[in-house]
């Protein structure tokens, strides 16, 4: 076997269930954590929303906490949270702010939200997080710049999507998956020092191999 594609994944149980984007997992003979020979087990996948359920033995040292409310606004601060262009970057992951620009995705996609949040190849599959870090969406595609300069003639920037929360929550309950959600004491706002630490606790790298 070979590794093929590598992507981002986030703890979402404390039974060790990692969500991440289907396309990362696709088709793999066996799935890994990065470092790791023993294989993840590849839970349902939603083709049609590009999201993969991954599930470890054992326990995760942390887990995403999820927004309470499906309220997200246009214009609303956000950061990305991932692992691009691995072996380039930084190993200890990159995070990535941005505003919310789009409450829906490519095409109108209702299911997805615009950011702005710079996004590169091994994104896929990470955390979109709040002010507060907690998780509104699923980085899942940035736009192809090429494509669209050929045919437009002008370079898009930082047009960047991620599956939205509710579809994200309905895809986990539909799984019976016990995922945290933030309640009424989660008020304050965290600066991004505070959000980068504690998504770098929960998020992982993946790699399919094939």
């Amino acid at each position: 076997m070979e590794k093929a594609v590598v992507g981002t994944a986030f703890f979402v149980s404390k039974q060790g269930h990692l969500l991440t984007n289907r396309h990362v997992v696709r088709d793999c003979r066996q799935v890994r954590l990065t470092g790791s020979d023993k294989p993840l087990k590849v839970l349902p996948q939603d083709e049609v929303n590009d999201l993969a359920l991954l599930q470890m033995t054992g326990k995760p040292k942390a887990v995403a906490v999820f927004r309470a409310a499906n309220d997200l606004r246009q214009g609303e601060s956000i950061a990305a949270y991932g692992y691009p262009l691995l072996g380039a970057l930084a190993a200890g992951g990159n995070l990535s702010p941005g505003v919310v620009s789009a409450l829906a995705g490519l095409g109108n996609n209702t299911s997805q939200i615009q950011i702005t949040a710079p996004v590169q190849q091994g994104n896929s599959g990470g955390p979109v997080l709040d002010g507060k870090g907690q998780v509104v969406g699923v980085v899942v595609q940035k736009l192809d710049a090429v494509k669209v300069a050929k045919l437009t003639g002008d370079v898009p920037q930082n047009v960047n999507f991620a599956i939205n929360e509710s579809t994200t929550r309905a895809f986990l309950d539909s799984n019976q998956v016990e995922y945290t959600t933030g309640g009424w004491w989660d008020f304050w706002q965290k600066d991004l020092v505070e959000i980068s630490e504690d998504a770098r606790a929960y998020t992982v790298v993946v790699e399919c191999w094939k």
